[in-house]
C-alpha cells in the first residue's frame, strides 16, 4: 500500500531510561521535535525531564501509573489518553506492578499531539499522517484503489499523507478487546482530523 510503512515493534531496538526503571522503543521520530515511543515501566522511580516538552501517555498493558509534583498530580489508567508536562519532574508510582506505556513527546511551540482509540472502523481523512500500532488485535488498511494491508498484533505503521482517504479496521469484525491507537502529530497551525465511523 502506498504510503505506509510497516516494521515489528520487537525489531526496534530496545534503549534503557537514564534513570533504569524501564526500556524504551523509538517508533518514529521526526527531527528532533518529536518523537512516539513504547515504554516498558518495571519500577517506581522520576520520569526524566524533557524541558519545553509536552507527553501524552497511554498505559496499554499494566494497572497504570500515577504523576506527583508537588502542585499537581496526573493519573494514567488503562487505555486512557493524558497529556502532561514534560518540562516538570515527575515521580512515577506503579500501581500495580509492571506497565506498557504508549508515549508521545513534542515540542510544546512547534506541535500538538493526540492519540485516538481504533475500537471500531474508522477513516482517515486525505493529506492525513498518522501512526498506528496494532497492540491487542490485527488490523486492516485499505485505501480508495481498494489495496489492503494487514496490520499484526505487535507491528506498527507510519502514515504518511496521500491524496484519498484510508480505512481501518479490525482484521476480526467480531474483536470485542481493548482497542488499538492511531497517534497524530501536528504542527500548531493544523488542527486535528475528524474521524468518521466507516465499514469496509
Amino acid at each position: 500500500m502506498k504510503g505506509v510503512s510497516v516494521q515489528r515493534v520487537g525489531d526496534i531496538p530496545a534503549e534503557p531510561w537514564k534513570n533504569g526503571g524501564g526500556l524504551t522503543r523509538t517508533l518514529a521520530r521526526g527531527k528532533n521535535s518529536w518523537r512516539v515511543s513504547l515504554a516498558s515501566i518495571d519500577q517506581d522511580g522520576q520520569y526524566s525531564r524533557f524541558p519545553d516538552t509536552t507527553r501524552l501517555s497511554v498505559i496499554l498493558r499494566g494497572a497504570g501509573v500515577i504523576l506527583r509534583r508537588p502542585d499537581a498530580v496526573v493519573e494514567l489508567p488503562p487505555l486512557i489518553p493524558a497529556v502532561y508536562d514534560g518540562d516538570a519532574i515527575w515521580d512515577a508510582c506503579l500501581v500495580e506492578g509492571p506497565c506498557v506505556a504508549l508515549n508521545v513527546m513534542a515540542r510544546t511551540d512547534a506541535h500538538r499531539i493526540s492519540a485516538v482509540p481504533i475500537d471500531g472502523p474508522i477513516a482517515v481523512p486525505p493529506d492525513t499522517a498518522g501512526i498506528v500500532l496494532a497492540d491487542h488485535a490485527s488490523l486492516r488498511l485499505h485505501d480508495s484503489e481498494d489495496a489492503t494491508l494487514d496490520l499484526h498484533s505487535g507491528q506498527f505503521a507510519v502514515l504518511a499523507p496521500c491524496a484519498s482517504a484510508r480505512g481501518i479496521a479490525f482484521a476480526d469484525p467480531c474483536y470485542a478487546g481493548p482497542p488499538s491507537f492511531l497517534v497524530w502529530v501536528a504542527s500548531l497551525d493544523k488542527t486535528f482530523p475528524t474521524l468518521t465511523d466507516h465499514t469496509p
